[in-house]
């Protein structure tokens, strides 16, 4: 079953070849057929559209090749580049869930953007 892993990471690779960040599914929820998207760049690989190609890409591969109905990318108010790329990819914005993550010792509220299936239709 394609959906039973609990996350799938993958890499950000350039044209040269080199690791520039990491992409991927976590929080994997197979009941629901969903799962939650998150990246990383390194300083050498911002700026360049690494993350919101990857963030696509990925989002297209769990829906159209893993079965999942539902992407989500959540992120802290306060990201605010992470809140670009999410905006430049095929995610759509939902809004905020209050107190929703944990960074550290404190509650954040996030920003909230997703892909469903109908999105890529």
């Amino acid at each position: 079953n394609k959906l039973e892993p609990t996350a799938h990471p993958l890499l950000v690779i350039d044209a040269d070849g080199a690791i520039v960040g990491s992409t991927g599914l976590n929080n994997v929820n197979t009941m629901n057929r969903t799962a939650n998207l998150g990246y990383w760049l390194a300083t050498k690989g911002r700026g360049k559209g690494y993350a919101s190609r990857s963030t696509d890409l990925v989002a297209r591969w769990a829906i159209e090749q893993l079965g999942f109905q539902r992407v989500e990318i959540c992120m802290s108010v306060h990201n605010e580049p992470s809140r670009r790329v999410a905006e430049r990819s095929i995610a759509r914005y939902e809004g905020i869930l209050r107190q929703r993550s944990r960074y550290g010792d404190l509650n954040h509220d996030v920003h909230v953007y997703s892909v469903v299936r109908a999105d890529l239709a």
